[in-house]
């Protein structure tokens, strides 16, 4: 395990570092040796113990944000134009982090390279940190010798996936205030106010209540009552659901049923098939041959089915089929997308025409999505004003009544 500890030096100074221990009697001897007395020590996890339940739980999950990835990325490049040896610019990286989850990574990647394994397998040993693609544009800097340029490519890679999620949550951004909205002052009138309105028609001798404030009455004893069942059970059945379709065999027989659904089938595939484009455009820009780059895009996607019909498309490419034919006859790339390609084959320049691609169909999807959420975003204005109407029509009648006007 992996131990941060701080301590004090025989002069009393402040001293903080990591140990590779094998437990506390290892790491007291280690500070004995260095004549170190121990304050306070910590065992660094890579995901934290959270994040290895979840990652137990949903296998490929990033427990680690996209941007300290990034920084951790772009730290490690500018040490390395600088000239600074691979070990030692892992070591400068490791103690400007602050996120203690990648100091974890930054000193076993140093552990594993003293011990003689190259950077590229340390990397491998965090799957939900580093993904394929930064993997393999740092395996082809260390094959060609321009480490440092091919890290600074991971990071501009990794920065275009920021600016997308970033992208993304912007625009469900005001829906998820609407939902909130709605939750809070349902829970404010039904639970501050409506009880104050029942005691005053109590005491006023006024029996019963108008119908909006009695529909009312029972939602709110509804949840009360049964409200964290509710929760449980639906909470349960969500899990459930996403357990299920996460099967690759069941996901691989509901595909074709999903990808049929008018509007949504095309999105969906549109977004399965993403990280291909992307996946061999990078990898293929940066020196690796074709044919791998391919197969590590078919890699990149997560869906079992289009995985398949991908390998099925590729294997037609190595035989000499031209690749637009291959697209159009897998039905599961648009028209422009299979124009771009063929135009990247013809010049020579296909990681150039598959970014291109990339981005035409990143920008298609943020189009659907701000045209689903332009539909969604008056409907649920609708349903906060026919709640509020509700809520204060619960609350005014009684009061109208029993002024007797």
């Amino acid at each position: 395990m992996l131990v941060q500890f701080t301590a004090l030096n025989e002069a009393g100074e402040i001293v903080t570092d990591t140990h590779h221990s094998g437990g506390k009697s290892d790491l007291h001897t280690h500070l004995r040796e260095h004549h170190l007395t121990l304050v306070h020590s910590k065992t660094l996890r890579p995901h934290g113990f959270l994040g290895s339940v979840l990652s137990n739980f949903l296998p490929g999950l990033r427990t680690v944000p996209l941007h300290d990835i990034s920084s951790f990325m772009l730290r490690l490049s500018v040490l390395l134009e600088a000239g600074r040896p691979l070990l030692d610019a892992l070591e400068d990286v490791r103690q400007s982090l602050d996120n203690t989850h990648l100091v974890y990574v930054a000193t076993m990647l140093k552990v594993k390279l003293q011990q003689g394994t190259d950077f590229v397998s340390g990397l491998n040993l965090f799957p939900t940190i580093f993904d394929t693609m930064v993997i393999k544009i740092i395996d082809r800097g260390m094959k060609s010798g321009k480490l440092a340029e091919h890290v600074k490519k991971a990071h501009e890679s990794l920065q275009q996936k920021m600016t997308y999620q970033k992208r993304f949550k912007k625009i469900t951004l005001y829906p998820a205030f609407l939902l909130i909205t709605m939750v809070v002052m349902f829970v404010g009138f039904s639970q501050f106010l409506l009880p104050e309105v029942v005691r005053y028609m109590e005491d006023m001798g006024t029996k019963e209540l108008p119908l909006a404030s009695q529909l009312l009455m029972i939602t709110r004893d509804f949840f009360e009552h049964y409200g964290f069942m509710l929760l449980f059970f639906l909470g349960l059945c969500i899990l459930m659901v996403i357990g299920f379709i996460s099967h690759p065999r069941i996901q691989y027989y509901l595909t074709p049923l999903v990808a049929r659904i008018p509007g949504f089938g095309h999105f969906y595939t549109r977004l399965s098939l993403l990280p291909w484009l992307c996946t061999v455009g990078e990898l293929y820009g940066v020196g690796v041959d074709f044919k791998n780059s391919l197969e590590e895009g078919k890699e990149s996607i997560k869906n079992p089915y289009f995985r398949r019909k991908i390998k099925a498309m590729h294997q037609t490419l190595l035989d000499g089929v031209p690749l637009a034919t291959t697209m159009k006859e897998s039905m599961l790339f648009p028209t422009f997308v299979i124009a771009l390609c063929d135009l990247g084959m013809k010049s020579g320049n296909l990681s150039s025409f598959f970014m291109k691609a990339y981005e035409f169909e990143k920008d298609a999807i943020h189009t659907s999505i701000t045209k689903t959420l332009g539909i969604l975003e008056p409907l649920l204005i609708i349903l906060m004003g026919g709640l509020l109407l509700w809520l204060v029509m619960a609350v005014i009648l009684p009061l109208y009544g029993n002024l007797n006007i």
